[in-house]
């Protein structure tokens, strides 16, 4: 083990690590110095800033996909109200009570489309329902 050693820094080069051109001892040390401050670079602030990327860009991706999930089993919800709101037949029943309103009155609420609004409110709340149920 001496004798590579021996060898080993017998025809090393120091003078390659020398910042004048010629050999000395400041050269090198400096150029040691110098390569651990940057190691002490990489472990002190290097990595720390990688970990928070890391956890930056984690809470990033898990947040996109709750989002997408959450959309998703919303429109799945309301799919199933919609379901519902067919087989109760609820537009049929709407369409027989505004029948049985007298023309103006029908008219107005066609116009002003009160109508559409509280299929709308229905529909809503049918959903809501559903959502209530699926853990939403």
């Amino acid at each position: 083990m001496k004798l590579v050693l021996f060898f080993a820094l017998g025809f090393s080069s120091f003078g390659v690590f020398a910042a004048d051109g010629g050999w000395s001892f400041g050269g090198f040390f400096s150029e040691v110095a110098v390569f651990f401050s940057d190691v002490q670079w990489f472990i002190f602030d290097y990595i720390p800033q990688l970990v928070d990327r890391l956890h930056t860009y984690l809470v990033y991706y898990i947040i996109m996909l709750k989002l997408n999930m959450f959309k998703a089993s919303v429109e799945f919800s309301f799919s199933i109200a919609q379901l519902i709101l067919s087989d109760i037949g609820f537009a049929v029943l709407l369409e027989q009570l505004a029948n049985a309103l007298p023309v103006d009155v029908k008219a107005f609420c066609i116009q002003a489309k009160i109508f559409n609004g509280i299929n709308l409110v229905i529909e809503a709340m049918i959903a809501r329902f559903v959502m209530d149920r699926t853990f939403l």
